[in-house]
C-alpha cells in the first residue's frame, strides 16, 4: 500500500509541477507580450515622421505683419528639441492642405535671446507659465509642450481661428 501512495504522491508532485511551468510560462508570455507592446508604443511616440528634418524660417519679430486674411501661428521652437522637431514636422505636414487658413511664424529661442523675450511676452498676453518649448500660439489658444495626442486639437483650433469674424491675434496684445 506504500508504494501505490508513493506513486500518487509521485504524480500529484510531477502534475503539480507541470502545471506551475504551465503557469508560469504563461505568466512570463503575458508579461513579455505587454512589455513589448510598451515599448513599441514609446518607441511610436519618440519617433520623428518623414518630415523630421523640416528646416522652417528663423523668424524674427520684426517678420510679424498682421492679417486679415489669415490666422497667424507663432511657434516657438528650440534648436535640438526633439518635440520641437517633431511639432515642426506635424505642421510642414498640415501646411499644403491647411495652410491656406494661417501664416506660420517660427521663432528659435533657445539660441536668440530677443526670440525669447517675444516668447515670454506672448506667454503673458495668453496668461500662461512656460517650462520650455515648443510653445505655440494660435489665436486665443495655446499649446505648451508637444505630442501627437495634440495634433487634432491644433486643427481644430486652426480652423475654429480662421472662421471666427474677428479674429484674435496675441501679438496685437503684447504692450497693452
Amino acid at each position: 500500500m506504500k508504494k501505490n501512495k508513493n506513486v500518487v504522491d509521485d504524480k500529484t508532485k510531477k502534475v503539480g509541477i507541470i502545471l506551475f511551468l504551465l503557469g508560469f510560462v504563461a505568466g512570463l508570455l503575458v508579461v513579455l507580450y505587454f512589455g513589448i507592446s510598451y515599448i513599441d508604443k514609446v518607441e511610436e511616440e519618440n519617433k520623428l515622421d518623414d518630415y523630421s528634418e523640416v528646416e522652417v524660417p528663423k523668424h524674427h519679430e520684426s517678420d510679424i505683419t498682421k492679417s486679415s486674411e489669415k490666422v497667424n501661428i507663432y511657434l516657438f521652437w528650440g534648436n535640438g528639441c526633439g518635440h520641437c522637431s517633431n511639432l515642426k514636422a506635424y505642421m510642414a505636414s498640415i501646411e499644403e492642405e491647411y495652410g491656406k487658413y494661417y501664416n506660420l511664424y517660427t521663432f528659435e529661442v533657445w539660441s536668440d535671446a530677443e526670440n525669447e523675450a517675444l516668447m515670454n511676452k506672448m506667454a503673458a498676453v495668453m496668461g500662461d507659465n512656460l517650462r520650455g518649448v515648443p510653445y505655440m500660439v494660435i489665436g486665443s489658444d495655446s499649446f505648451k509642450g508637444y505630442s501627437s495626442n495634440v495634433d487634432s486639437r491644433i486643427l481644430a483650433s486652426i480652423k475654429a481661428q480662421y472662421e471666427k469674424e474677428e479674429r484674435y491675434d496675441a501679438y496685437e496684445h503684447i504692450d497693452e
